[in-house]
């Protein structure tokens, strides 16, 4: 609600605007009045009314209370520009689709073989006990077919959509990072606890120019050892740039 005399806004329990005085009902009549365009008794209304004075506790309270008000509004817009800042650099994981594969190979052929094995026994006995049974092998070569094929498909999909889902953000004191796609995970690690920041390359990410920057940040237990952001390109020339920024804070 606000008030007709000063636009002050003021709360719905007051009897009295806080900047002028001006009683609360007669307010609200003429903002009824006003939006039902009833132009006579709000003019009737301005020639006619009066306004008492607030009491002394009244007016010391709203001159306490509205500057803790403005300070909690500016400390609030701080602490989301503080948030909300422009990153300096994102860097985003590339990925090699043979390299995605070769990994899953045991599982695929471990699926394939189990797989056709159950799948193919099913269809099996349900043509044995209907008395359909012409070719006892199809079941097992159609499912193991059927997984074999299944198998890269599925990883495929999965890693990309997780590598079009992960990136890292370095913002001036602080780097957010998001990974995943089955499980999304937003995290942030501010530089005042990164110890050392180095670069790791196995043979592969060698041959396609990538490597792992690796985050190490103080013991947290025996399982964490920091930040690993993997199979990401030029790691040797991207390792300089992270260290000027983490250097800068």
């Amino acid at each position: 609600m606000y008030c007709f005399q000063c636009g002050e806004a003021i709360p719905d329990a007051a009897r009295f605007c806080s900047q002028c005085g001006a009683k609360i009902e007669e307010n609200t009549k003429l903002e009824y009045a006003l939006e039902t365009g009833e132009s006579d008794y709000a003019d009737e209304f301005e020639s006619t009314t009066t306004f008492e004075p607030m009491e002394n506790a009244s007016t010391t309270e709203a001159e306490e209370t509205e500057p803790v008000r403005e300070t909690k509004h500016v400390e609030h817009t701080a602490h989301l520009h503080k948030h909300h800042d422009k990153p300096i650099l994102t860097v985003k994981p590339r990925m090699v689709t043979w390299v995605i594969l070769a990994r899953y190979i045991p599982l695929q052929i471990n699926l394939t073989f189990i797989g056709s094995l159950i799948f193919g026994f099913i269809v099996l006995m349900y043509h044995f006990f209907t008395n359909t049974l012409d070719h006892p092998a199809r079941p097992f070569v159609f499912f193991a077919v059927f997984f074999f094929v299944l198998v890269p498909i599925v990883v495929y999909i999965a890693y990309r959509r997780t590598m079009d889902e992960s990136y890292y953000e370095f913002y001036p004191d602080r780097l957010e990072y998001y990974e995943g796609f089955w499980t999304a995970h937003h995290k942030v690690l501010y530089y005042k606890h990164i110890t050392d920041v180095t670069v790791r390359r196995n043979l592969i990410q060698r041959l396609y120019g990538m490597g792992t920057i690796h985050f190490a940040v103080p013991n947290r237990g025996p399982k964490y050892e920091g930040l690993f952001m993997s199979d990401i390109e030029h790691p040797v020339v991207l390792l300089d740039e992270i260290e000027n920024i983490v250097r800068a804070y």
